[in-house]
């Protein structure tokens, strides 16, 4: 039976793996775009990571904090940069594991299955011609 590691000990550990993911981040992208998802009032809710690509809008990380889950944040921020993507003319594309729930918001969207593999999927949205479905 494995045992609860104590809180500084955790605390300790998802710093380090939020420091190794930023580290990331910004090494692959440089360029990218990094945003607090925020309500009305101003709380902070999630993040999201957006590179712009010559013909293409990348969605690197988009992520709601678990307690925000479900209330359509998520779907509010991929409508705005569907929107973004009509009003440039660009794909909106993403890389998402094949076990992740949000691949069933990302085709309630519009976005279609590019490429795969055993572990993920390319998705993208042609704004001009994949529209959402209600």
């Amino acid at each position: 039976m494995l045992k609860a590691l104590p809180a500084n000990v955790q605390a300790s550990l998802v710093e380090m793996q939020y420091r190794g993911r930023q580290l990331t981040y910004s090494t692959q992208y440089p360029q990218a775009k990094d945003s607090i998802i925020c309500l009305e009032d101003g709380r902070s809710v999630g993040r999201l990571l957006v590179v712009r690509r010559e013909d293409h809008l990348r969605v690197i990380d988009v992520a709601i904090l678990p307690e925000w889950q479900g209330r359509g944040i998520g779907r509010s921020v991929l409508t705005m940069l569907a929107q973004q993507g009509r009003d440039e003319g660009v794909e909106i594309r993403l890389r998402v594991y094949l076990d992740n729930p949000a691949i069933r918001l990302y085709s309630l969207l519009g976005f279609v299955v590019a490429d795969r593999d055993e572990i993920s999927c390319e998705m993208s949205l042609n704004s001009a011609v994949n529209k959402p479905t209600e």
